[in-house]
């Protein structure tokens, strides 16, 4: 067997809830060989060793929603009393970079997730440009190609598919598709959504149950949305609203049974909740404190066992695009440090669809890792969640691909 790296570390963290002391992990090729107790551990015969001190070392972070393409709005966007106002800000904003500033921003955001210990991400992209942010980045990734839009669905359809067919970095890339929002985006673009990736075998994701508004255009066709659409040149007539909540709206068209994940989900009923099963739900702490959204349902989602993931969303409503960040922003309030791990890992896979290859530190998973340290050194797994721990390396593929200087 070629017995490859092992990495060793103070703590290892195969899952989540299993802490291993002076730990390490064997990798051969890409995958991980062997994990337990550095003394035990079989492959250690020949192999390199690469000890990363006092870290914990983790799987991969996943970060299965977020917009790379508005990273240099960051700072630019203040939270508004209307979301919708703050949505036609971004706009505005969004709408004076050129495709090369746009490509730059989101080249940026690549680098950041990065360094914050980010393996996998699911970029949510309006232009297409974000896939090219990733060339020779060793990040896996789906892009996300977001379809809005309530008029002219023909030609909408017509450019997603086009995007679709950008060939593929095999290794580390898959196409997917995302319907913006319930309010914003016409339900044939969600059948269409759900027929060609279905049969395409894409992956599905969409934003849903982010604000109380929401719910009130759908239910009644008026309110803050309606403003906010009628101020984008939508016209309404022919229309009914479908008289019920988004995630009834999205279970009715067939969405939930198709999809990897809905985004956001910060206002559910009881009776939403009871929908989601098998479901996975994307939360995004610190996004939707920054918009002043308060209570999020993850605790009883995960009690019902749906698996919720963490997302930072864009940097237009959040200050970085660490997962680690938000693990560390939940704990706060929740601190159970298995379920946020999990939260980070595990769930994100499953958000992604790529639970079978990543999220696990498990022999024959992908060797995707990183580095979790602070500044006396990581002792036992909380001290992961202290307001002074960093990301001090990031592995793809069992190669470490970005290590912070000391």
């Amino acid at each position: 067997m070629d017995n490859g790296v092992t990495y060793r570390a103070r703590l290892v963290v195969p899952r989540p809830g299993l802490i291993i002391d002076d730990g390490a992990v064997v990798v051969a090729g890409d995958k991980v060989a062997e994990v337990g107790p550095h003394r035990l551990l079989k492959g250690n015969t020949g192999a390199e060793t690469v000890d990363l001190g006092d870290v914990a070392l983790i799987p991969g972070l996943v970060n299965p929603h977020t917009h790379l393409e508005l990273t240099w709005l960051k700072g630019k966007v203040p939270a508004r009393d209307r979301f919708t106002d703050w949505l036609l800000d971004v706009m505005s904003q969004r709408g004076e970079f050129s495709e090369e500033d746009l490509l730059m921003s989101a080249k940026a955001g690549v680098q950041e997730a990065l360094r914050s210990g980010t393996t996998c991400v699911g970029a949510v992209s309006h232009t297409g440009l974000c896939a090219r942010a990733f060339d020779n980045v060793p990040m896996r990734r789906i892009i996300f190609h977001e379809i809005p839009g309530r008029t002219d669905v023909s030609e909408r359809i017509a450019n997603a598919e086009a995007k679709l067919k950008r060939e593929l970095d095999g290794a580390f890339e898959r196409h997917g598709i995302a319907p913006h929002a319930p309010y914003s985006t016409a339900a044939e673009i969600y059948r269409w959504s759900i027929r060609v990736g279905t049969g395409l075998r894409l992956p599905l994701a969409t934003h849903a149950a982010e604000t109380l508004e929401e719910e009130e255009f759908l239910k009644t066709g008026g309110g803050e949305f309606r403003e906010y659409l009628v101020q984008l040149g939508v016209a309404f007539e022919g229309w009914q609203p479908p008289g019920m909540g988004p995630i009834q709206y999205l279970a009715d068209l067939g969405f939930l049974k198709a999809c990897v994940h809905l985004v956001h989900c910060n206002y559910l009923l009881d009776e939403d909740i009871a929908l989601l099963d098998g479901v996975n739900v994307v939360f995004c702490p610190r996004s939707q404190a920054y918009l002043g959204h308060t209570g999020h349902p993850f605790r009883k989602l995960l009690e019902r066992g749906i698996a919720v993931a963490l997302g930072t969303d864009s940097l237009a409503s959040n200050d970085t695009l660490s997962v680690l960040d938000e693990m560390k922003f939940v704990y706060r309030q929740f601190p159970e440090s298995a379920a946020l791990i999990e939260m980070g890992t595990v769930a994100g896979a499953k958000a992604m669809a790529m639970e079978d290859r990543v999220g696990t530190l498990e022999p024959g998973k992908l060797a995707d890792f990183c580095a979790i340290g602070t500044g006396g050194g990581v002792r036992q797994i909380e001290d992961i969640f202290s307001p002074e721990s960093f990301v001090g390396a990031t592995a793809v593929g069992g190669k470490i691909v970005w290590r912070l200087e000391e």
